[in-house]
């Protein structure tokens, strides 16, 4: 099967669980097609989708911007969103930058607070860490047996 077909399939069966998965992959650095990913066209998203995100984007935007800094993936996709949807820029401007001024002083807050606890804050990273690739190891073995089988 062609990759393409491949992630077509993970798309549909998935949806934005495959969006997260493809970017977070092109981000570590894989050779993932992370920009075809977002193609809306390309896996054929229907029209009530589309309209019911237009919908959402519509009476949230603003919201959506602002919050987009504290969501993984999201901060990659809502400008781009922003711009489909014919979001007025000056509006994305102001939310876009308060956004990325609260993440901004959070992060840094954050920092300044676990510094002086740097090796409790790794201690329980390390766990976290090996949770989540448990997680999805355990997650990529059933999507593997269900594909193996359906």
């Amino acid at each position: 099967m062609h990759p393409f077909e491949l992630l077509r399939w993970y798309f549909v069966e998935y949806g934005y669980w495959t969006v997260a998965a493809v970017l977070l992959l092109e981000n570590a650095g894989i050779p993932v097609p992370g920009e075809t990913t977002l193609q809306r066209r390309f896996f054929h998203v229907s029209q009530e989708h589309l309209e019911r995100g237009e919908r959402f984007f519509r009476r949230y935007g603003s919201l959506t911007i602002f919050f987009a800094r504290f969501l993984f993936g999201m901060r990659i996709i809502a400008g781009p969103m922003a711009g489909v949807l014919k979001m007025p820029w000056k509006q994305f401007f102001t939310f876009n930058f308060l956004g990325a001024a609260v993440w901004v002083s959070v992060i840094a807050s954050l920092g300044y607070f676990f510094g002086s606890r740097w090796r409790w804050l790794l201690t329980r990273l390390q766990i976290v860490d090996v949770t989540i690739a448990v997680l999805v190891l355990l997650g990529a073995l059933v999507l593997w047996r269900k594909r193996r089988t359906g």
